[in-house]
């Protein structure tokens, strides 16, 4: 279970348990390492809040754990369980993170949840 950082109490830090072990290990720290990177990067460049900060950290999570696929859907109960913020400030927050570039989301129709991609700025 991920443990809440220590300069942000809902920011939860991702790793990989197996990331020595596992024949992807290498990939997941790759590709962790590079949103993470890429994130730091925007926020040099742009000012993103803590609600920001942690709705990408709970999106790099659910990434993590799906195996990196390129594309992912998750609800948006889960996004503010995992950010510790309220919906509206998720949905803001959602909406910084694309104008940042850090995200792209695409709307689904009725009930289903929305897709996500994480992209890394260059």
């Amino acid at each position: 279970m991920p443990k809440p950082t220590n300069h942000c109490p809902n920011q939860l830090q991702v790793t990989c348990a197996m990331a020595d072990t596992c024949h992807n290990g290498t990939r997941t720290v790759d590709a962790y390492r590079a949103h993470v990177e890429a994130f730091n990067e925007a926020k040099r460049g742009i000012k993103l809040g803590a609600v920001e900060r942690c709705l990408f950290y709970a999106l790099l999570e659910q990434a993590n754990i799906l195996k990196w696929p390129e594309s992912f859907t998750v609800d948006s109960g889960t996004l503010v369980y995992l950010s510790g913020c309220s919906r509206s400030s998720c949905l803001r927050a959602r909406g910084e993170l694309r104008t940042a570039g850090l995200i792209s989301y695409e709307e689904s129709t009725g009930n289903l949840s929305g897709t996500y991609r994480l992209t890394v700025v260059k």
